[in-house]
């Protein structure tokens, strides 16, 4: 979401038109991508092939497979919705923004419009390995172009047959000033006291909310002033009656979602205060220059974005020793690396930054001395942007 918001700014700023097909409505997103200056609407209809981080479905989840088979059942609605799109734009090209939509690469084969597709998750495993085996088929035959965060994506998905890697961006010579780092602090109640750690996950299990609930326990008896800065984690529960009578029933027959369960936990009076969240969160890079550090401790494999955007503002992070998220830490230079799913490996880490922050803001500098080589938003769109015309040029030869 937010790294198509830099691919979007490049591409517009280099006089192209963007449109944006918005599959999940969202206010919020929708008014950042439009000062962005693309044209976006809604396209509920386009199906999703949920799967992966970007949307986990267990196979012995019944909430999220009967939410997988609405998905392939919108299969015929949401492809005539994309030609509509086609016939109506007449576009040069066509981004898939995720590996969820697999059915859309399927719909689209044999359309005269090349197509570019941006994997920004990591294979997991399930479902017998069937899932990931079409997937893997979709890539390596339904689009022109693939393009993959990391090498380690690239050869976890396709086994390096094909595609390029494009890191994930951030504007890293665009720094937060003191004035807007204080209005972040002040923004999310912070006091001149308080030891501020971001984590920017939500409630979601994959992003680790547990293990860092559990490290918050452990820590919090020797740093009584410690909060945790998680902007999205505000939650706003729909109101309508369905949903309603699901937050009451699900809990009571043991089928709470992870959301629901991280929400209660965080409210306990044990950890009041702790967690200081927000909303959506337009520009990240201000609150999270805010803190000391950042912790991403993720379940799964997935690229760590918010990795990323901390080094851009010289931030260390402490995330998990995972495919996608050691790509982007060099533990004891950048950050640490810890065992994903431990609590008291994550708290000790946590303590190590929080009782050396010397140690810590010096990490913080190395960590924003590599993101200005690896991650400089303005060189990976051109990058992408090669990538189109040089697909472009190879439609039109073969045409």
């Amino acid at each position: 979401m937010v790294s198509l918001r830099y691919l979007v700014e490049g591409m517009v700023a280099a006089d192209h038109d963007v449109a944006v097909a918005m599959v999940e409505p969202n206010r919020e997103v929708r008014t950042l991508y439009e000062t962005c200056g693309a044209q976006v609407f809604d396209a509920p209809e386009i199906p999703l092939f949920r799967h992966t981080t970007a949307g986990w479905a267990r196979l012995g989840d019944p909430q999220a497979c009967a939410y997988q088979a609405r998905g392939i059942a919108k299969q015929l609605a949401g492809m005539a919705t994309i030609h509509r799109m086609i016939h109506k734009f007449r576009p040069d090209l066509i981004h898939l923004n995720s590996v969820t939509l697999a059915l859309v690469a399927s719909g689209l084969r044999g359309s005269d419009v090349p197509v570019v597709w941006h994997v920004r998750e990591s294979p997991v495993q399930g479902y017998f390995g069937m899932r990931r085996r079409f997937l893997r088929e979709r890539l390596l035959h339904e689009a022109d172009e693939i393009i993959f965060l990391s090498e380690s994506d690239r050869e976890a998905w396709v086994q390096g047959r094909r595609g390029q890697v494009v890191h994930n961006v951030v504007p890293v010579h665009s720094q937060p000033d003191a004035a807007a780092i204080r209005r972040e602090r002040e923004r999310f109640g912070l006091t001149p006291e308080d030891r501020a750690v971001a984590y920017v996950g939500g409630l979601s299990e994959i992003k680790g909310i547990f293990p860092l609930i559990a490290a918050v326990r452990e820590l919090r008896p020797r740093f009584p002033t410690l909060r945790i800065v998680a902007p999205g984690m505000e939650l706003t529960e729909t109101t309508s009656l369905k949903a309603r009578i699901a937050r009451t029933l699900l809990p009571a027959l043991g089928l709470a979602r992870d959301y629901e369960r991280a929400h209660r936990e965080i409210m306990k009076p044990d950890l009041a205060g702790i967690f200081c969240r927000s909303s959506f969160v337009h520009d990240i890079l201000p609150v999270i220059a805010a803190c000391e550090f950042l912790v991403f401790p993720s379940t799964r494999p997935h690229f760590a974005r918010p990795v990323v955007e901390a080094a851009s503002v010289g931030r260390a992070a402490i995330g998990s020793n995972l495919s996608g998220v050691r790509d982007l830490i060099e533990s004891g230079h950048t950050g640490a690396l810890v065992p994903p799913a431990d609590p008291h490996a994550l708290a000790t880490a946590m303590e190590r930054f929080l009782t050396d922050p010397t140690v810590t803001a010096s990490m913080g500098a190395v960590a924003r001395m590599v993101a200005s080589q690896r991650f400089d938003a303005a060189a990976q769109v051109q990058r992408i942007g090669d990538i189109y015309e040089v697909v472009k040029r190879q439609r039109r030869t073969t045409a």
